[in-house]
């Protein structure tokens, strides 16, 4: 008893000592969730991945016959005819290292069959059914894009391509009902529709894989409405709330969630998301966070057929690794085996080797064996061979050309384009309506031009596809020009020992850059930063160096190879076509065709004619050019600057870096990755945490600015923190502002875009995504105090740099900047700008800036928009820009709108640009809209009678005008209609309202006129003042206004025109310098003097040139202005007559011709 009462002291005491040492040394977090799920041990598990196999078999190839080998040419960057042999050797792969590592499980990531055939996917399905019970490891499938619902799943089995029975979603089921649905934990079945259906769970040793069907294959998510697949992937509300329970409830038993899907859910590239589209899941840039932060921190994918890893951080630091595997029937034809534990803190460890396919067992194929490792074939059989990207090139024409040959001469080239997707008559017929008709007889309607239009194809037929082989070896000849171009003096050599391909002995090209660029991306085993031959290429066409010579080689081929030589040459141009038999005007298409062999002497084709009419039309002087080929070099020499190719060029080494060069985990082959917690999340302005586009305004008064922002839509804070000017800011990291100072903030989520490739004015391939944009409205700040102030989310402590409010005084003194067209392409383009507007404000300290448009090159390309605001920030966000719309923002819908904030803006449409007007100290500047015009290229007139009202209300000391489009101007667009137009209407208007002076832009030239009055220069009695230490010639009271073109602000500067041309329009301007580099005007007024000054900028060392300089003095007792006189425009008087009056007309000459032939007839 007493022994016993001993033994239970010491228990007694041994606990109460262990809870003394835990009471002391508390439990980690980590471990204490660890105990709470369940994690009381380490996990493992072992699997290996295959993906995009696009198993082809035997039976659906006919044998291997002729038909099949044929089509087997435009099978870029798959192997059918190997398809069975890889599939065998992978297999056999697994199987025996499975002997030694334990692998469990076999995960396919879709894109099982090559095009969803029904046959194929029975045959796989049987074959790996054999595996499973074979080697006891457990397959895991899941479908890709090219498995359900395939439009052009095809057989060969009677000696030709014919269509063949295709997979649904519940033949998948059906199918691989024992490949990974037998395991299955949960199943997700939609409420309605049939969109990821096919989803499953599986527990598997402590882990759980989340099994997503991606795909859109169901009228109710495709694109098009309709139950055939497209190459896009999504996930609906309700399958994200079932993948969104499935996380939880594995969190909750103590299970690691591993994603499994066919479509990516982080981009691999930024190309992937930019430029071939389709890749990562719709919707990509929310849902990926939502399922990371809820516990998804590792997925397995395909589709892209490629080997690679990449990584995201969520805002709240949770991690997801996305390891992707390459398609197993292409280049490099690598699978995966994965080793993944998790310790009891939940810290998981997943070590990743890739293998070649023929590993274990070489491929074989209808009896060849081929030589290990087998991807040195592959790269051949996939992308380009011995032969390199001209063989590839030939090969993939001759056998696109032929198919499309064969289906053109049986069902006519309209009828296989509508199969195609492309209905050319319902289009027609869309936009041109009924066409022209007297009652029930068709005049001109869809079937004439249609006559044309079928005539125009026969002959393309005729000329280029009777001989398909010719036309592709034509073709191919032509390209070459372009892949022989020099683009390194270094010889590409990295993969000579290893895939033979590259020269030792001769300067690297453009196809060696090709080449590189498919290995560095499909392998992902080396890295281009250490290729010195890729180095230089990338950097060569960075800095524009080689550019001109691609440009020069696609001049030649489209110009004079498919233009010259051939299309224009061998297509005649029928205008009795327009007339086919059957039609009203039958006998007016052959006297047509007559006529044009007559005129044209037997050549109508479309070279000759064009370029006789041309030549008779420059003999008349109606046109400057002899020659379509005249026009093309005209216009490329005024519009097509030398910095405009360079911005191509730069684009072109962002294009090959995207898809060469590795910058998001740059391991993919064998490593070795860990989730180990959260993690700190880095914020810049490039990945939409930190403000990007910080554009401020001044604001509804000269008490306030406006301040606005872009985030992405998961940061929702907006914040503005302000505080007195001082050397020494404290900032307290909350939203703040001093007493008195109000703050009105708004948020608004909204969609912009940039294109994937972007050549300036023109991009493809746009790529739309969701975005926050933040607005704060501060009033309050009181006059002549300079304020320092930041914007952000101050929840998460993500603020944007610190700006500089400096507020109006009150005093008759202020400065300006005026600036014209930054566009650029690129951002190191834009640096141009940022550089001349921070010498500008140094120069200046300019209270405000002055933008007459063309901010961007497309108004809705948001990376233009980032570059303008962010290269320049540290100038725009310590004064203000208010910025006129050009016809560059007019390209894209609401631009001036989404980017700039303005306050008092009067009701108008502000799709192509906004008017409006602002007051700083003594002056008044109304910025003007010229994108917004009547039907007869004037100034609309809302704006118009807007402009007289406001100026008339303005009793400011000095008035000043901007716009775009200058109306004086000594470049391209001086006699443009619309320009007509509005320097008619504006040399009376802008006198009459007093205006001192007129900014400009558009043309990219430096011009300044005289005062002007009426079109005439006005006689100004001038004097001589000193400012700042500079002589200025002054104008005394001029009545006229002075019309300035500040050249431009960015890299376009383009040519003038000769002074005798322009003389024709308006008197020869004051001043006309030859500008050829960037420059700037800057505006100072001290009382009732104007000083004006514009500046060239050195951007490489910021020096200065002034190039012009004047000043304004006038009586400010006596108020300037002509005043407006009320006159009657007859010609819109006329024109709305003739806008109602016409249709009657029209509608009674229907009626009497219906009369006439219903009593004749």
């Amino acid at each position: 008893m007493n022994k016993t009462k001993k033994v239970s002291r010491k228990i007694i005491a041994f606990v109460l000592t262990l809870i003394m040492i835990l009471s002391i040394v508390p439990m980690s977090s980590s471990a204490a969730d660890a105990i709470k799920k369940g994690l009381t041990a380490d996990k493992e598990v072992n699997f290996a991945v295959m993906s995009d196999m696009h198993y082809y078999p035997a039976s659906l190839t006919g044998n291997y016959n002729e038909a099949f080998m044929e089509s087997t040419k435009t099978a870029l960057a798959r192997e059918p005819y190997q398809s069975v042999g890889i599939l065998e050797s992978a297999l056999a792969g697994i199987a025996e290292h499975a002997k030694k590592n334990g692998m469990k499980y076999l995960i396919l990531s879709g894109d099982l069959t090559s095009n969803g055939e029904y046959e194929a996917h029975r045959q796989l399905a049987a074959r790996l059914e054999k595996f499973e019970k074979d080697t006891g490891i457990q397959v895991i499938a899941i479908n890709g894009n090219h498995d359900i619902n395939k439009a052009n799943g095809t057989t060969y089995e009677n000696g030709k391509a014919e269509p063949t029975k295709r997979t649904t979603p519940e033949d998948f089921l059906e199918i691989y009902k024992n490949l990974g649905y037998d395991l299955a934990y949960h199943r997700y079945t939609p409420s309605k529709g049939k969109a990821n259906m096919l989803s499953y769970s599986v527990r598997a040793d402590g882990y759980r894989f989340i099994v997503m069907d991606t795909g859109k294959y169901s009228s109710d998510v495709t694109e098009k409405g309709k139950d055939l697949a497209e190459t896009a992937g999504c996930l609906t509300t309700e399958a994200t709330n079932w993948v969104l329970g499935e996380i939880a409830d594995a969190k909750a038993k103590g299970e690691t969630v591993i994603g499994v899907s066919h479509h990516n859910f982080v981009p691999h590239f930024t190309g992937e998301y930019t430029i071939i589209r389709g890749f990562v899941i719709d919707g990509w840039e929310e849902l990926t966070d939502k399922l990371v932060d809820a516990g998804m921190h590792f997925s397995f994918t395909g589709h892209i057929h490629d080997s690679d890893i990449a990584q995201t951080v969520t805002d709240d630091g949770e991690t997801l690794t996305e390891i992707c595997t390459d398609s197993l029937t292409a280049f490099p034809n690598y699978f995966r085996e994965v080793n993944a534990t998790t310790d009891v803190n939940g810290k998981t460890t997943m070590k990743i080797e890739s293998k070649d396919v023929d590993c274990v067992l070489p491929v074989t194929v209808n009896g060849e064996t081929y030589a290990t490792p087998y991807r040195i074939k592959s790269l051949g059989d996939s992308f380009f061979g011995e032969g390199g990207l001209s063989a590839t090139a030939l090969n993939m024409l001759e056998g696109l050309l032929g198919e499309y040959s064969e289906k053109f001469a049986k069902d006519g080239m309209v009828a296989t384009l509508k199969g195609m997707g492309l209905d050319i008559e319902g289009k027609i017929s869309g936009f041109f309506g009924d066409g022209l008709k007297i009652g029930d007889t068709e005049l001109f309607t869809t079937k004439n031009l249609m006559g044309f239009i079928e005539d125009l194809l026969n002959q393309v037929y005729e000329n280029y596809l009777t001989d398909p082989d010719a036309t592709a070896k034509y073709l191919v000849n032509s390209i070459n020009k372009l892949l022989n171009v020099q683009v390194s003096e270094l010889p590409n050599t990295r993969f000579i020992d290893e895939y033979g391909f590259g020269d030792r002995s001769k300067p690297g090209t453009f196809e060696d850059l090709l080449e590189c660029i498919i290995v560095y991306k499909y392998e992902g085993k080396l890295h281009m930063k250490d290729d010195p031959f890729m180095m230089d290429a990338i950097d060569q066409l960075n800095n524009g160096d080689t550019v001109f010579d691609i440009f020069d080689a696609l001049i030649d081929i489209v110009s004079n190879d498919l233009l010259q030589d051939k299309l224009l040459k061998d297509l005649d141009l029928n205008l009795g076509a327009f007339f086919p038999k059957g039609t009203t005007l039958e006998c007016v298409g052959k006297i047509l065709a007559v006529t044009m062999m007559v005129i044209f002497l037997g050549d109508t084709s479309y070279l000759n004619v064009s370029n006789k009419i041309l030549e008779a039309a420059n003999k008349l002087g109606v046109v400057d050019f002899k020659s379509l080929w005249g026009i093309a070099e005209y216009y490329m020499g005024e519009y097509l600057t030398d910095t405009q190719l360079e911005g191509v060029g730069q684009t072109l080494a962002n294009v090959a870096c995207e898809f060469a060069y590795d910058d998001n985990y740059i391991e993919d082959v064998n490593t070795t990755v860990i989730y180990d917690g959260k993690v700190t999340p880095v914020a810049t302005r490039e990945n939409y945490r930190l403000p990007t586009i910080v554009s401020t305004t001044l604001g509804a008064d000269q008490s306030s600015r406006n301040v606005s922002w872009y985030t992405k839509t998961s940061v929702k804070g907006t914040d503005i923190e302000i505080v007195p000017y001082s050397d020494n800011p404290v900032f307290t990291g909350k939203s703040m502002v001093p007493y008195g100072v109000k703050v009105n903030v708004k948020t608004e989520r909204t969609e912009r875009q940039f294109p994937g490739v972007d050549l300036g004015v023109i991009g493809i391939m746009n790529y739309k995504f969701p975005m926050n944009r933040h607005i704060a409205e501060v009033s309050g700040l009181e006059a002549g105090k300079k304020y320092l102030y930041r914007v952000g989310d101050a929840s998460r402590n993500w603020w944007s740099d610190i700006g500089t409010f400096k507020m109006a005084d009150g005093s008759d003194e202020t400065s300006f900047i005026h600036v014209c067209d930054p566009q650029s392409q690129s951002e190191q383009q834009y640096e141009t700008f940022s550089k001349v507007i921070e010498t500008a404000y140094k120069m200046y300290d300019s209270d405000f800036i002055i933008n007459t448009g063309d901010n961007v090159d497309h108004g809705d390309n948001f990376r233009q928009w980032q570059w303008l605001f962010n290269t320049a920030s540290e100038t725009l966000m310590n004064t203000t820009m208010m910025s006129a719309s050009g016809n560059h923002e007019g390209m894209g819908s609401y631009a001036i709108e989404k980017n700039y904030y303005y306050s008092n803006v009067p009701e108008q449409d502000t799709e192509s640009g906004i008017y409006f007007s602002f007051d700083y100290n003594n002056i008044h500047v109304a910025v003007l809209n010229t994108e917004n015009l009547n039907d007869d290229k004037s100034l609309s007139d809302d704006q118009v009678d807007w402009l007289i009202d406001d100026m008339q209300s303005s009793d400011a000391d000095w008035k000043f005008v901007a716009f775009h489009k200058a109306i004086y101007s000594n470049g391209s667009h001086y006699k443009d209609k619309d320009v007509c137009k509005i320097r008619d209407e504006l040399c009376k208007l802008m006198p009459q309202l007093g205006i001192d002076m007129v900014f400009q832009g558009h043309d990219h030239v430096y011009l300044r006129t005289d005062a002007m009055i009426d079109n005439k220069v006005e006689s100004v009695t001038t004097s001589t003042a000193e400012f700042n230490g500079k002589e200025y010639t002054v104008k005394v009271n001029p009545v006229g206004t002075v019309y300035e073109i500040s050249g431009c602000s960015g890299v376009k500067i383009y040519n003038q025109k000769d002074e005798s041309l322009t003389d024709k329009y308006f008197p020869r301007a004051e001043v006309i310098k030859n500008v050829t580099a960037s420059m700037f005007s800057g505006i100072s007024i001290v009382g009732d003097t104007l000083y004006f000054d514009a500046y060239t900028v050195d951007t490489e060392n910021g020096k200065t040139e002034n190039i012009d300089s004047f000043a304004i003095k006038k009586d400010l007792s006596v108020k300037k202005g002509t005043g407006v006189n009320p006159s009657i425009d007859w010609m819109k008087i006329f024109s709305q007559v003739i806008a109602v009056v016409l249709p009657l007309i029209k509608s009674i000459i229907s009626w009497v011709f219906d009369f006439i032939s219903s009593k004749m007839w």
